[in-house]
This record gives structure tokens, C-alpha cells and sequence, in this order.
């Protein structure tokens, strides 16, 4: 089942592709500072509520009532209506987050299920990025699921030789890579050594 998410979830939609202006709506409704309104994304993207003795108003002492009839209650509503309509299309995450988190609340268990599948989606960028690194003999310094930042093996020794040379002795070096895999020139790295004592 495919969902246009800007139609039927357009708050949510908001909230992920328009953020700042959610996050003053936020503020404006519940005239708080910025920090508790981004939270706010946080918690509703994850399940979580605004209303009840443990909702984010209670936790911020904010009037929950304001929420009524605003694009903080309906970005509420979408946000639960997505993690259920999620869950059902997703079974076999649904039971794997029973089976892993079995003490865990429903709503818990409920968004469990959409971690799973960015993670699964996650790995299908990662695991061509790393053996593609490691075919072309490169060390994967910081891998995330958009990409990573290789470490030249050259580089590595360069850093490990310069480290040993200084001896203790108090130095700022320049560092620059060998054989870089991008196109345009490398730009050099600072590696600052403090004195031991």
C-alpha cells in the first residue's frame, strides 16, 4: 500500500521537510522556548504524547489544552495514526519487537517496528559503501547510512610516523594525504601533538 504522506500526513510532512516552521508553530501554540518545541518533533515522531501525567506538556509544565484544534494536536493525531498504519505494514518487525522487547509497553513495541526497517534500509546503503571501500584497499574511518569518510593507509602511517617523531615534544604538524580517491585536490589535515608530562 502506497501513501502520499504530504496528502494524508500533512503535519507530519511539515515536521520532517519544512522543521523550523513547525517548530515556531510550536512555540506560538504553547509560547515555549525553542529547545522544548524541537523536542516536542522528538518525542511525537517516537510515539510519545502530549497529553497525560507523562505527556511533554505535563513534563514541561505547559497546558496541554492549548494543543486542541492547532497543528501541534493534529501533528499528535498523524504522528499516531503513521506508527499504527507503519506497524501493519511491517508484521514481521512487529513481532520481532515483541520478541526482543517483551517487557516493553505497546506503544513501545509499536515503534520499534520503524527503527527496525531504517535500520534495515541503513544497511542496504552501508554494506555496499564498506565493501567497496575495502576493495579499493581503503580503511572506513566513520560510516553512516549516506556515506562514509575513508582513511588512506598512507595516511594512517604518516600520522603513526610523525606521532612517534615528536617524542613528546610539543608540535603542530600538516598532514598531507597521499592518493586521495577524490578528484579535487586534498586539503591538508592539522594534527596537533601536546608535550607529555
Amino acid at each position: 500500500m502506497e501513501v502520499n504522506v504530504e496528502h494524508k500526513f500533512s503535519a507530519l510532512h511539515t515536521a520532517v521537510f519544512k522543521r523550523k516552521e513547525m517548530i515556531d508553530a510550536i512555540m506560538a501554540v504553547f509560547q515555549c522556548e525553542h529547545d522544548k518545541a524541537k523536542r516536542l518533533l522528538s518525542v511525537l515522531i517516537n510515539g510519545g504524547s502530549i497529553h497525560g501525567p507523562v505527556g511533554w506538556c505535563a513534563e514541561n509544565g505547559l497546558n496541554s489544552q492549548r494543543a486542541e484544534c492547532t497543528i501541534a494536536g493534529k501533528l499528535h493525531e498523524e504522528c499516531q495514526e503513521a506508527i499504527a498504519l507503519f506497524t501493519e505494514q511491517f508484521p514481521d518487525h512487529k513481532a520481532k519487537s515483541k520478541e526482543v522487547f517483551p517487557n516493553k509497553s505497546l506503544r513501545q513495541q509499536n515503534i520499534a517496528p520503524i527503527h527496525f526497517e531504517l535500520e534495515r534500509l541503513e544497511n542496504e546503503c552501508i554494506v555496499p559503501i564498506e565493501q567497496t571501500a575495502q576493495t579499493e584497499g581503503w580503511q572506513i574511518g566513520s560510516l553512516i547510512f549516506d556515506g562514509g569518510l575513508p582513511i588512506n593507509r598512507i595516511e594512517v602511517l604518516l600520522r603513526r610516523n610523525q606521532l612517534r617523531a615528536t617524542r613528546g615534544r610539543a608540535q603542530s604538524c600538516r598532514i598531507v594525504p597521499v592518493d586521495s580517491p577524490l578528484d579535487s585536490p586534498a586539503s591538508p589535515l592539522q594534527l596537533s601533538v601536546n608535550a607529555a608530562s
